[in-house]
Order: structure tokens, then C-alpha cells, then sequence
């Protein structure tokens, strides 16, 4: 399994040297020659810069709540490819994710074309949720909305969660355009239901809403107490941790009352159940060799405006603290580690186990007090002797790195997020 996933890894690569674009004609034709297992399905699908990761797992847990057998789609892997692709919280196993390869190969010899990584990776999700029979599914967009794979899916509702500046290169350089791209999610007459957007943002997803024909509901920043036509509902606390998982409830709760008649309808109860979801690595705290790890994939300015607030709100992560950072190219320093580096006495940087790691020399020069270590193992080696509570963000890859380590065993690797 391992050489199998090792050569859908490296579709990546193609993508990066510019040979192939990102649309969705791939995946329409491939899915046309597999009878359509994206259609037929009641899907909620979810797009937006923060946030999303969040809002998936709550509506599949609660969608799970009612009944349903719930296909859940999410990207990228923290530690094992097949957290991707999972049913009812369970991941595909290793026999059904050898059936969805060798049906990638077959379609793609069929249709004469070969899907991206991430393209292929959601094709096997769509085969693998028909093959066990998914009653309901809820796709995390990957990037973006309007070209992104997940896009080629027919939603019930979608939701846009949040919209900041992050992968620029690919949707824009304002949130006015960035917006634009997510709000591709939308659907002639289907309900939109968007977070607590700027008012460059919301512009122009209301501007693409009226232009399509789309339902839109917005959340503004009712936190408490949210409404919709005639229902109307507190919020209910999160299980996460962090102001901006009261957004994400808040958004939730309001995206099921708007499902109210459709057929991702939810009873308040398993909007009670959606809230109470739990997604590894968002202020994820571990206890390891007697040092109190708090672990977050924040990778962007809003992420860690949202982590920063976290820490000082926790009153069990005190000074001293230790930061273990590594991110990504394509993300401002001064956006990432600096926005938090102010909180910690030390600070350690290493490369995350990713192709567009930012270079270790690159993160001391923004922080010329940090330690540099060669690997994540040996970031969380030197902080167990610093003998303080330690923070570990800046790139899911390093997240998922650090939640390997801790527990003992190996992460599958991947070379891209595309």
C-alpha cells in the first residue's frame, strides 16, 4: 500500500512545474465514467480560509446523530492518508482504499487523462462512499471553491466560513477576489450560509449570490443567539477550545436551522451532538513525559490572530512557554510566528516535513532568538528540557509530525496539499 500511495503522491509534482491547471473538467469526465457516485446524495459542502476543518466534523457527527451513514471528505492528512476519506468517523481501510486505486486506474486508462493528487483523492473518496453505501456526505473543499475538485459535487447546502488572505497565488491577492473563488460553492437556488466575513468579502459574495440566484445567510456576529426565518436557537457551547470555535458553533447552529426542509434537515438535538466534535490538532492538548503540549495547525494570519487569543484565554497554559513554529512559503512571517512569538520566553523553528517548508534560516532571520532544530522529533526533544508548557503551529504538516512522534509511530507522507 505503501509504493501505491507513494505514486499518487507524486501527481503533485506535475501540478507544481505548471503542466497541468486547475478546473474541473477531470473530475467531470472521470465521475461521468464511473456513473456518477458524487450525485443522488444529500451534501453539505464547506469552503472558506479557517474554520472548515471544524464545521466538517460538526455536521457529519450530526448528520451521523440522525441516522445517517455520513461519507466525511477532509484535507490534508494529519498523520495517515486514509483520515481523508473516512465513513461515520471510521477511516478507509486498507482493502477498500486498494479497490478505489485500482478504480482510479481503471477510469483514468478508460478516459485517456490522469487526475492531480488531489483530484484522484477525492474521486476514490466519492467511489469508496457509494461502495459503503453513504446515506449523506460533507466535502471540506481543499482550496478555494469554484475549481476546486470537491466542487464537482451537486450540495444541498454550502457554507463559506471564513475569508482571509492565504493562498494568494491560486485565488487573488484581496479578499474581494479570494471571496469570489470560495462563493464558486454556490448553487442556483440552494441555501449559502456564510460566517462573520469582511465587508469586502461579504460584498462579494452577495454580489455572487444574486447573481446565480443562490439563497444567502449570513451570520454577521451574532455569537449567543442565532436565527433564521422563524426558528431560532442559542448556540450551544463547543467541545473545542477558543472564541473562534463560538463562531463556528454559531455558524453551524445557524447553517442547520437554514437546512430546515431540505434533505440535510437537522433536529435540535443532533445540532446539540454537531457541537460537541472534536478535530485533532485545533488547541489539541497532550500530556507527554510530564510537559503539557498544546498543538494547533494555525498556518495564516487570521489562524493565529485566533491562536493567540486561545492561549491567553487558557489559564492552565501559563508562563513560561515554548514555542516549536515551522510554516510554509506563502505565508508572511510577520503574519505567523511574529504575531505570537512575543508570548513565549523560547522559541525553537524547524522545517515541516513538506516540500514548501520555509527555510529554517529564513524563520531566524524574522526571529533571531530561535533555536533551530533539525527535525520536528528533535524540536519536541529540546523543548522536554526546556521544562515548560510548549505550543506547537504554523503548518498542519507539522502538526501531524508532532502527533506522530508523540505517539510513537510514522506519518504517512505527502509532498503537497494539491
Amino acid at each position: 500500500m505503501t509504493s501505491r500511495l507513494d505514486a499518487l503522491f507524486r501527481r503533485t509534482n506535475r501540478v507544481a512545474a505548471g503542466t497541468i491547471k486547475f478546473d474541473l473538467e477531470r473530475m467531470r469526465q472521470m465521475l461521468a465514467s464511473a456513473g456518477q457516485p458524487e450525485r443522488g446524495v444529500p451534501t453539505v459542502l464547506i469552503a472558506g480560509t479557517n474554520g472548515k476543518g471544524s464545521l466538517t466534523a460538526m455536521w457529519a457527527r450530526a448528520l451521523a446523530h440522525e441516522g445517517h451513514t455520513v461519507g466525511c471528505y477532509t484535507s490534508p492528512h494529519l498523520v495517515r492518508f486514509h483520515e481523508r476519506i473516512a465513513v461515520n468517523g471510521v477511516p478507509i481501510d486498507d482493502d477498500a482504499l486498494a479497490a478505489v486505486l485500482a478504480a482510479l486506474a481503471e477510469h483514468e486508462a478508460r478516459v485517456g487523462i490522469e487526475l492531480t493528487f488531489f483530484e484522484a483523492t477525492t474521486f476514490m473518496a466519492f467511489l469508496h462512499y457509494r461502495n459503503a453505501g453513504a446515506t449523506a456526505l460533507v466535502l471540506e473543499v481543499g482550496m478555494g471553491g469554484r475549481l476546486d475538485a470537491t466542487n464537482a459535487s451537486a450540495p444541498s447546502l454550502s457554507l463559506i466560513t471564513t475569508i482571509g488572505r492565504d493562498h494568494m497565488e491560486h485565488l487573488g491577492e484581496s479578499e474581494g477576489e479570494i471571496a469570489r473563488e470560495k462563493a464558486g460553492v454556490m448553487r442556483p437556488g440552494v441555501t449559502t450560509v456564510a460566517g462573520d466575513l469582511s465587508a469586502a468579502a461579504l460584498g462579494a459574495v452577495r454580489a455572487a449570490a444574486t447573481a446565480i440566484g443562490a439563497r444567502l445567510v449570513e451570520l454577521g456576529d451574532a455569537r449567543d443567539h442565532v436565527a433564521c426565518g422563524e426558528r431560532q436557537m442559542a448556540v450551544p457551547s463547543p467541545a473545542m477550545f477558543g472564541a473562534h470555535q463560538r463562531h463556528n458553533a454559531a455558524l453551524f447552529t445557524l447553517s442547520a436551522l437554514a437546512a430546515a426542509g431540505t434533505d440535510v434537515a437537522l433536529s435540535e438535538a443532533a445540532i446539540g451532538a454537531g457541537v460537541r466534535a472534536i478535530v485533532p490538532g485545533r488547541y489539541e492538548v497532550r500530556e507527554a513525559g510530564g510537559v503539557r503540549f498544546v498543538i494547533d495547525g494555525a498556518h495564516n494570519g487570521p489562524a493565529m490572530v485566533a491562536l493567540r487569543a486561545a492561549i491567553l484565554a487558557d489559564p492552565a497554559f501559563t508562563a513560561p512557554r515554548t514555542l516549536i513554529f515551522g510554516g510554509t512559503q506563502g505565508r508572511a512571517l510577520a503574519e505567523t510566528v511574529l504575531a505570537v512569538s512575543d508570548l513565549f520566553v523560547h522559541v525553537i523553528v524547524c522545517e515541516p516535513p513538506t516540500e514548501r517548508a520555509i527555510p529554517i534560516a529564513e524563520m531566524q532571520q524574522a526571529v533571531p532568538r530561535a533555536r533551530a532544530a533539525g527535525s520536528v522529533r528533535e524540536a519536541i526533544a529540546i523543548a522536554r528540557t526546556l521544562g515548560a508548557n510548549v505550543c506547537v503551529t504554523g503548518s498542519l504538516y507539522l502538526v501531524g509530525e508532532t502527533l506522530a512522534v508523540l505517539d510513537g509511530g510514522a506519518r504517512d507522507a505527502v509532498s503537497d496539499y494539491r
